[in-house]
């Protein structure tokens, strides 16, 4: 059947009216410099500090219900890894998007756009990012976390996540898998913007590994 002209356009715009109306996903939010904060692009698989770095604390921050779980193979059966989901809300004003950042155990997992924001009155300045008091190469596997605490200091941010996992124990009557949860934290450090950061992942006491990430933010 063919659809009359007038028809056409009032289809096209109830069409365009609901896309705007809708979230929007996107890979990347980009954020511009101000208030303490860097500006640039946070991008999916980013880190919670290079959001806070270029783009500030925001204006809602939110722990979501829900909890991610992941199950992983390891030697003699499987590890789950449960990680709590946050939202962060960025509102620039009645003339932008607000830009949605979902977050899973401190990395960016997504970004959505929302309609247009609030004039909410001027935002608070973002808080200062704290630098290391140790040199980026200090921090080893094996070091216990009050080493890491007494030389680094407080990490810039820390993320938490929890895993149950299975051990292999030999007993009389052969051997026996058991199963096991800890608590797993990771510690992020930033050295300044010249310097790589390092992400510290903590289980049982003792650095269990240290990973580099992007250059840091802190002045």
């Amino acid at each position: 059947m063919t659809v009359a002209p007038r028809r056409r356009i009032s289809a096209a715009l109830t069409a365009a009216a609901c896309l705007a109306a809708a979230p929007a996903r996107a890979d990347s939010i980009r954020c511009d410099p101000g208030g303490g904060a860097a500006g640039g692009i946070v991008s999916s698989g980013d880190t919670v500090l290079d959001l806070l770095g270029k783009c500030g604390w925001p204006t809602l921050r939110e722990d979501d219900a829900e909890t991610r779980s992941r199950l992983a193979p390891v030697t003699g059966g499987t590890r789950a890894t449960v990680t709590a989901v946050q939202r962060w809300t960025y509102n620039r004003g009645p003339n932008q998007f607000i830009q949605v950042v979902r977050l899973e155990g401190g990395l960016v997992t997504a970004v959505e756009r929302g309609g247009y924001g609030y004039d909410l009155g001027a935002a608070p300045a973002s808080p200062t990012i704290p630098r290391a008091r140790c040199d980026q190469l200090a921090i080893h596997e094996g070091d216990t976390s009050l080493d890491l605490l007494a030389r680094c200091g407080p990490p810039a941010t820390q993320d938490e996540r929890v895993e149950t996992y299975t051990v292999e124990l030999l007993t009389p009557a052969g051997p026996v898998l058991e199963s096991r949860t800890r608590v797993v934290e990771v510690w992020r450090y930033d050295f300044g913007p010249r310097v790589l950061t390092r992400h510290a992942t903590v289980a049982g006491g003792r650095v269990r590994k240290v990973e580099t990430g992007s250059y840091g933010y802190s002045r």
